[in-house]
């Protein structure tokens, strides 16, 4: 009887150590060592899925590339959610504790990261964003989250600075009630003193597609310049709605009217529209590159240019995969690579400060909506 119970002692005392081993083991690793594995939270449904699926065309393609030009395979799996937070929340926790995987290339949307923030922390799971520029996860995210596409606070900036060269002394800015649009109400708020502008500030929910009683409510109070920090489709209501009124102030967004919801709803109106983008730098051999391969695989004219959030899964991904060669899949050792990290990709130099955010490197990009030749709407760089 003794000898039974110390033979099922033993037996459960390597069980014990075979349930830690694998519950310790590196999460991004299954199997053979040498295989590389990471998550991808985009939004793939709902109407802002056009975002979703530029960033996993980028995506894609450096996954190629990284085939190509390294000999090896990055695998990554894609987690479709409709931009709802928990949803996000839910995706990210099933990559990390039942596949084991604890790199995640984007959680996209502000709010999602903001809701996934410290699950992240608390589980070391080294995340990077080419899209999330909220500029409360500087502080809210902590060591494992990086991202490569300046935070709100400098598309601000870069706002004012325009209102202020089209000759405004206070703007209105219309904020979706999301963690994205009022973080850019608030900075807006907060910034517009270092431009001597008065701000006025109006709220709507994410589902309001009526904006003709704002607009009506604008222009009986004659405001000249407008910032709209609200969903694509819902900028495109807002347009055609100025139409419908016969009022024509000076329109500024962000990233947020580059999605094709945005022209397909605003149609024709949509020209004049101005917007900011970080910016680019001219001479950029992997840049002209990666345009050209996104050009082919999208259909897109020689004079057309895919959209930002192609170029930045690009960089994204190749900027994960290095971390995870060079820290052999450790995620602070991962942190650490990344916080030196010295580089340049299709959207410019890469190089974050000590809040992992990247440093900015030039000025924004002036933007405007025009008809080309064929009377379609397109968007070129302007100088006002």
């Amino acid at each position: 009887m003794a000898k039974t119970m110390r033979t099922i002692l033993i037996l459960m005392i390597i069980g014990l150590g075979i349930g830690v081993f694998f519950a310790l083991r590196p999460r991004q690793q299954k199997g053979s060592p040498e295989k590389l594995r990471a998550a991808s939270v985009l939004i793939l449904e709902g109407p802002l899925k056009s975002y979703g699926e530029q960033v996993r065309t980028g995506i894609n393609l450096a996954l190629e590339d990284i085939h190509q030009q390294e000999g090896e395979d990055l695998e990554v799996t894609f987690k479709s959610f409709d931009g709802d937070p928990l949803r996000a929340e839910d995706e990210v926790r099933t990559a990390v504790l039942r596949d084991q995987q604890g790199f995640v290339i984007e959680v996209f949307g502000t709010s999602a990261a903001l809701q996934v923030s410290d699950f992240v922390n608390q589980n070391h799971v080294v995340t990077v964003s080419g899209v999330d520029t909220g500029y409360l996860l500087t502080k809210k995210m902590g060591k494992y989250f990086f991202r490569i596409i300046p935070s709100d606070q400098e598309s601000v900036k870069a706002l004012l600075k325009w209102a202020k060269d089209l000759h405004a002394d206070k703007v209105t800015v219309i904020a979706v009630t999301t963690d994205w649009g009022k973080g850019v109400a608030d900075m807006v708020e907060e910034s517009s003193h270092d431009f001597q502008l008065k701000v006025t500030r109006m709220e709507v929910d994410k589902s309001q597609t009526l904006f003709e009683p704002i607009v009506s409510r604008l222009k009986s109070r004659k405001d000249s310049t407008v910032i709209l920090a609200v969903n694509p489709d819902q900028a495109g209501n807002f347009v055609r709605a100025t139409q419908k009124f016969d009022f024509h102030p000076n329109i500024l967004g962000t990233d947020n009217l580059t999605a094709g919801e945005f022209t397909s709803t605003a149609g024709d109106t949509a020209v004049g529209i101005r917007y900011v983008l970080p910016p680019t730098p001219k001479k950029n051999d992997i840049r002209n590159t990666v345009i050209a391969k996104l050009r082919s695989r999208l259909g897109l004219a020689a004079t057309e240019d895919p959209h930002p959030f192609a170029l930045y899964g690009y960089d994204e991904t190749w900027l994960v995969y290095r971390a995870m060669k060079a820290a052999h899949g450790d995620p602070d050792k991962a942190v650490s690579f990344l916080e030196s990290y010295k580089g340049v990709g299709a959207t410019g130099p890469l190089q974050f400060d000590k809040q992992h955010d990247v440093v900015l490197s030039g000025n924004y990009r002036r933007m405007s909506f025009r008809r080309d030749a064929t009377a379609k709407v397109v968007a070129d760089e302007v100088t006002q």
